[in-house]
């Protein structure tokens, strides 16, 4: 089905094919069950669509006295499109808010929230802001009062998941990295699922699907628990559903990664290697 809801027929000659053709149209369509909401509403948008439009019909001015005053315009024109630029909007995941700022985005986890600010409540606009363990981020400064209790809301909801999670259970001792090999450690990982003779019971598949699933667990142990529940049954369909309801660009693009059916073993090397660094760096 095409972007206007027409269908397209496409043929191919062999199975395997067909296999890698659908394979890359589920690579780069956007699968992301996460949502955004706007910093604004549709009152603010038409407000500096009337303020931008006041801003560059006074930039104007200036080219009445002579083409000596066109950078002037110009600068009155490069302030007239920022006035009228968007202030962006906050994409809600699983497991992490992503920032879609005017000049910047950024990837902030519940893990990290400590509290969310939320200015004076009394005025039709106000100011929103969340506080991580290092520093404090802005969020908006002209936020309706409304949409701004909303999102400290959401923000919140986020946080008390963060909190059921932890008490449920964040980590898993079977899936930290034992080896010094990293290809010895994803091996180890594949048959965790599976009775041992070492172990009387193997690590149960749900409990990996909790943790997976869990905003409070670490994102190297989130992902270690994909790598175990890969070759399970149904397992490639959960790993793919996580994926699609994270934010965070690491544990999102690995967990994609871990969904296809065929990896190759240098890719989940890279998966594992940037995860660690993650790690130490946090």
């Amino acid at each position: 089905v095409g972007r206007d809801g027409d269908e397209h027929v496409v043929t191919v000659g062999h199975q395997a094919a067909g296999e890698r053709l659908l394979a890359r149209i589920r690579s780069v369509a956007p699968r992301t069950r996460s949502y955004a909401v706007s910093l604004g509403t549709g009152e603010a948008r038409v407000m500096r669509a009337a303020m931008a439009g006041w801003v560059l019909g006074a930039s104007a001015m200036p080219l009445l006295f002579g083409p000596e005053l066109v950078p002037a315009a110009l600068l009155g024109a490069a302030l007239a499109g920022f006035v009228g630029h968007g202030r962006g909007a906050i994409r809600f995941g699983a497991d992490g808010v992503h920032v879609q700022g005017r000049f910047r985005s950024r990837y902030v986890s519940y893990r990290d929230v400590q509290r969310v600010h939320v200015g004076t409540a009394d005025a039709a606009t106000t100011s929103l802001a969340i506080q991580t363990p290092t520093e404090r981020i802005w969020l908006g400064s002209f936020i309706p009062t409304r949409r701004a209790r909303l999102l400290a809301a959401l923000l919140e909801e986020g946080m008390a998941m963060v909190r059921s999670g932890a008490a449920a259970g964040a980590h898993v001792a079977e899936l930290d990295p034992t080896e010094a090999d990293p290809r010895a450690w994803t091996e180890r990982l594949r048959h965790l699922t599976e009775t041992q003779a070492y172990r009387a019971v193997a690590i149960d598949a749900q409990r990996l699907l909790s943790l997976l699933r869990n905003p409070a667990a670490e994102p190297r142990q989130r992902v270690a628990a994909a790598l175990a529940l890969r070759h399970t049954e149904g397992g490639l369909a959960r790993i793919r559903v996580a994926a699609d309801v994270s934010t965070d660009p690491d544990v999102q693009g690995a967990l994609s990664a871990l969904a296809e059916e065929h990896v190759e073993p240098a890719q989940v090397t890279h998966i594992v290697d940037r995860l660690a660094r993650r790690s130490v760096v946090a």
